[in-house]
């Protein structure tokens, strides 16, 4: 069992009190030695009793006389047997005192030691025993779970009782700390002492966390810290101390002495070459001198350290690391730097002096190798030839004291190895770049060419001249693996844009004798406009000033005053603009002004000025470039591209319409095959009058809904034989209702016999709903009476058709028909027009093989005019029409269209016609027939609720099965997956809506195909 209640055994007391309390208990159970009246010898043993005297507890000497033989004879002393004196001082004592006899009964007990048992007082009287007493305090209700084992503690805490044991604390459950000390005495009684440590345990508490405070805050510092005692022995440390003091970490504990430390440290080389008792010394003559001290310490590592030694008020000392490293590094660097900046400044001084550049320059990289100890300083030139060859020179070569000096001339096997090997380095450095590197990490030819010339480590900066980079200058080491500091490479920048700058110089100076000759062609080959003038007055121009300007020379313009040509209302604004430039020196930023030209037209220019100096003169250069074309530009791109957005609107719309279109399907189908059935059928005369109107009316309906779907159906070109009669009647039926509320007269001459035309039916509508609709918008302008005319002929040959949309409207003028066709031109108000339309129908005519233009139409207005070959397409699909009357009679057919209506009527058109039908109203309908009769036809809807015509085909196309040819009829064609599933299957397709006719000779047409 374990104890239940916590304790801790300290080696040794914790106070004085402890201390006297032991000694006392050693007092009692001291035996003595004596000799019997009879001779016999023996030891007489002391034990004491609980008296009660005068009305108080007293201590009762008993003493007992074991002899060798056996018997004991027990002696009480004479008078009253009590000990008061020794009473008094038990009494007294700040500890809780107790005495129990060798059964573990309780014998004497003091005050102190009652109230620590305080809610046990009836329990803690003389004579009662140990496991009573105990028990009796372990049946507390916070103990209740532990009641099962209290006997097994209760036993094994009566066997350590007499065991002498180290004094040791443990925890009430009031929360009270108490030290217990228990002793036997040679009678086999037991000394009892009991100590309230619980303010010692709170202080010792209160002490460990503010121990651990001072820890973290040791942990979190950057510096090492150290501290030790007044016997030099290590109390407190953070990480970092044993980190920069080259510590090991196994020493991380208290009461280490310094000694042991310092020899750690010599054994692990942080002293160099000083031996353990040398560094001893120097620690020992420090200690005695009981002064602070500091100094630099460089570890094996080459860190830094600033150690500093300050003493305690204990006798102690704490030692603190600082790592320095980096500040010493950066002192150093900054020498460092310091020299190489006066070493390029003394250079410069000299390079800029206007003497020869080039000796100059061997002056200043013989100054820079000492300053930054190279082995090799080079200035290399790249000159390029005129059959594009690279070829490097090296115009200067530095070489140190003891350094091997490169080849020179160096070998031509030599020259070519090395144009070889760094080909891609000079590639970067002719784009500025920097290189540095170590020669035993190149690849084999570069590492090769730099051995045998003994380059260890080398650094290359490019000379620059102005954007151009003129070649390198360069370090080498010869006799380390180097790794350039940042200093010096800044350093070798310098010299190299000194260098660049020498260079520079020399040539300004050479060009400078032809500068005037050189600044007046560039001035007269300017672009732009540039006027030079001094006090308002033009002193010179150039040739584009002149042109812009519409002079004949510079001779009309230069003597006159600046402000002649420019619009008086911005002469004010122009005033300010000078005299900002002049007095800022500063160019004026572009702006865009009108100007007048010597007719005193204007025109609009971008404009800028800046301030040019003349000797002791200050002159203003007004540039200037013509924008009008760019103005105008601008504004046919913005022109354009809100047609473009209005095209898109457009485009939007026209699929909106084509979706609306696509729902009218279904009933449009059911209207127009129920009225023509009704005329078919019908006896009644005034019946079938109404269904021939029904049905007229459901036909143009039809053909509006199938012309949307066309215009917004997004497919290839599909070309067939197209009557072109149709086509312009399905583009009237649409422009119909619009013409007609806006008062035009129609005259539409389009012969019903024309030849068909090989063409896209789809493609061929847009144009002549275009070509109508611009008509109709051209009309509007026009005053009444309004005429439309669209004619159609086979030309003479018979080769080609001609179809004319002819208006009476403004017409086009003549200097715009050429751009007429051009994308996103268009001659009629923002917001209206979106020029695309036109340059449409220009492409899908060319497409065609065909021409379109515009003329002047008979009367005035405008004629539109497209011609168009008759192209020489198959002619099965009309042979397959030729004999499809009398194909298909009494064949089976099995409609399947999950719309009622749609699927009663197809099955009422085809049983019309001859044919065997058969309905049904689902895809699993349709399936459940075909595993059990046998089908000439399936004519099926795509979209389906449970088994669609996908499913459907697939079924019927398995492998193994009978072919059973199948159609299909949608009004989905604009469902891209509709779409892509009739390509994969590759089967014909009848669109929604139809008519009766339509749909037999569809029927009829498969039906003669084989199977």
């Amino acid at each position: 069992m374990s104890d239940p209640i916590r304790s801790t055994r300290p080696e040794e007391c914790a106070s004085a009190a402890d201390a006297t309390l032991v000694g006392l208990l050693d007092l009692l159970a001291a035996p003595a030695r004596m000799i019997a009246a009879d001779g016999s010898p023996g030891a007489v043993n002391r034990s004491y009793a609980a008296l009660v005297a005068d009305g108080r507890p007293v201590v009762g000497e008993v003493e007992r006389l074991d002899l060798a033989d056996g018997r004991r004879i027990e002696i009480w002393p004479r008078g009253s047997a009590t000990l008061p004196v020794l009473s008094d001082a038990i009494e007294a004592l700040e500890e809780g005192f107790a005495v129990w006899d060798a059964d573990d009964r309780l014998v004497l007990f003091n005050r102190r030691y009652r109230d620590l048992y305080r809610d046990f007082n009836d329990l803690t009287y003389p004579g009662v025993d140990f496991a009573s007493h105990a028990r009796a305090r372990l049946n507390a209700p916070q103990l209740q779970m532990l009641q099962p084992e209290i006997e097994a503690y209760i036993e094994r805490r009566r066997r350590e009782r007499r065991q002498n044991l180290p004094p040791f604390e443990v925890e009430r459950i009031d929360g009270r700390w108490i030290r217990l000390v228990d002793r036997t005495m040679p009678d086999g009684g037991l000394v009892s002492i009991r100590i309230d440590v619980t303010d010692l345990k709170r202080r010792e508490a209160r002490a460990a966390e503010r121990s651990q405070i001072l820890q973290t805050t040791l942990e979190n510092m950057s510096d090492g810290i150290v501290a030790f005692d007044g016997e030099h022995r290590l109390v407190a440390w953070n990480d970092r101390a044993f980190e920069l003091a080259g510590l090991p970490d196994e020493m991380k504990r208290r009461g280490v002495s310094m000694v042991d430390l310092v020899r750690a440290q010599a054994a692990n080389g942080e002293f160099g070459d000083s031996s353990f008792e040398a560094v001893f010394r120097t620690h020992s003559d420090w200690l005695a001198s009981t002064r602070p001290e500091s100094y630099e310490r460089r570890r094996p590592d080459g860190t830094i350290l600033f150690v500093r030694h300050n003493f305690a008020r204990n006798g102690g000392f704490i030692t603190t690391f600082t790592d320095v490293t980096a500040q010493r590094q950066a002192e150093e660097d900054a020498e460092r730097h310091q020299a190489i900046l006066a070493a390029v400044a003394e250079a410069a001084a000299r390079i800029l002096s206007g003497e020869s550049w080039l000796e100059q320059t061997r002056l200043l990289l013989a100054r820079a190798g000492e300053v930054l100890s190279a082995s090799r300083v080079i200035l290399t030139e790249i000159r390029h030839g005129d059959d594009g060859d690279r070829r490097l020179v090296d115009l200067v070569v530095w070489n140190a004291p003891g350094a091997p000096p490169p080849p020179t001339p160096m070998p031509p096997g030599m020259d070519a190895a090395r144009h070889a090997a760094f080909a891609d380095w000079w590639d970067r450095r002719e784009q500025g770049e920097t290189e540095q590197a170590l020669t035993r990490d190149l690849d084999p030819g570069k590492r090769a060419f730099l051995e045998a010339i003994g380059v260890r480590s080398l650094l290359r900066m490019p000379v620059m001249i102005g954007q151009q980079v003129w070649g390198t200058v360069g370090l080498d080491d010869c006799s380390s693996d180097r790794i350039w500091h940042p200093i010096e490479v800044e350093a070798l920048r310098a010299v190299a844009n000194l260098v660049g700058v020498a260079i520079n110089r020399a040539r300004s100076e050479a060009a400078r004798q032809d500068s005037e000759e050189t600044y007046r062609r560039l001035f007269e080959a300017a672009p732009d406009g540039i006027m030079i003038t001094e006090h308002q007055i033009i002193m010179s121009a150039n040739a584009a000033a002149v042109r812009m300007m519409g002079a004949a020379s510079d001779r009309e313009l230069v003597g006159r005053d600046i402000y002649d040509f420019v619009p008086p209302e911005y002469h004010a604004i122009a005033r300010l603009r000078a005299r900002v430039v002049r007095d800022s020196g500063q160019p004026a930023p572009y702006r865009e002004r009108e100007m007048l030209r010597v007719d005193g037209t204007r025109f609009i220019v971008e404009t800028t000025g800046t301030k040019v100096a003349a000797g002791q003169r200050d002159r203003l250069q007004l540039i200037f470039r013509d924008v009008t074309e760019k103005r105008r530009a601008s504004a046919e791109i913005q022109r354009q591209r809100e047609a473009l957005i209005q095209s898109e609107k457009l485009a939007a719309l026209g699929s909106l319409l084509a979706g609306v279109a696509h729902e009218l399907n279904n009933p449009l189908s059911v209207v127009v095959g129920q009225s023509f059935l009704m005329e078919e059928t019908s006896r009644d005369e005034r019946t079938r009058a109404r269904a021939v109107k029904i049905r007229a009316a459901a036909d143009r309906c039809a053909r509006i809904v199938k012309t949307f779907l066309a215009m917004a159906r997004q497919r290839p070109p599909e070309r067939r034989r197209v009557a072109l009669t149709a086509v312009v009647r399905a583009a009237l039926d649409i422009v119909a209702y619009p013409l007609r509320t806006s008062g035009v007269e129609l005259q539409v001459v389009v012969p019903d016999d024309l030849p068909l035309l090989w063409a896209d039916e789809d493609q061929l509508g847009q144009v002549v709903l275009n070509l109508l609709l611009n008509a109709q918008q051209a009309l509007m302008e026009a005053p009444t009476p309004r005429r439309l005319a669209v004619t159609a002929a086979l030309l003479p040959g018979g080769a080609r058709v001609r179809l004319t949309v002819a208006d009476n409207g403004p017409g086009v003028d003549p200097h715009l028909r050429r751009r007429i066709f051009d994308p996103f031109f268009t001659t009629k108000p923002a917001g209206v027009g979106t020029g695309v339309g036109l340059s449409v129908c220009h492409g899908i005519v060319a497409g065609h093989d065909g021409a379109i233009w515009v003329e002047e139409a008979a009367g005035g207005g405008a004629a539109f005019v497209v011609e168009l070959p008759l192209g020489e397409g198959e002619d099965g699909d009309i042979e397959e029409l030729a004999t499809a009357d009398a194909t298909g009679v009494g064949r089976h057919v099995l409609v399947v269209d999950d719309e009622p209506d749609i699927a009663a009527m197809l099955g009422e058109i085809l049983d019309g016609a001859g044919f065997r039908v058969t309905v049904v109203e689902s895809g699993r309908g349709a399936l459940d027939l075909l595993e059990r009769l046998h089908f000439d036809l399936v004519l099926s809807d795509i979209r389906m609720p449970d088994i669609d015509g996908r499913d459907l085909w697939r079924a019927v196309s398995r492998p193994g099965r009978p072919g059973t040819p199948i159609a299909f009829m949608t009004g989905d064609s604009l469902g891209a997956s509709a779409a892509e599933f009739l390509i994969e299957a590759g089967c014909e397709v009848l669109e929604k809506p139809f008519d009766p006719p339509e749909v037999v000779a569809f029927v009829r047409r498969l039906l003669g195909r084989p199977v």
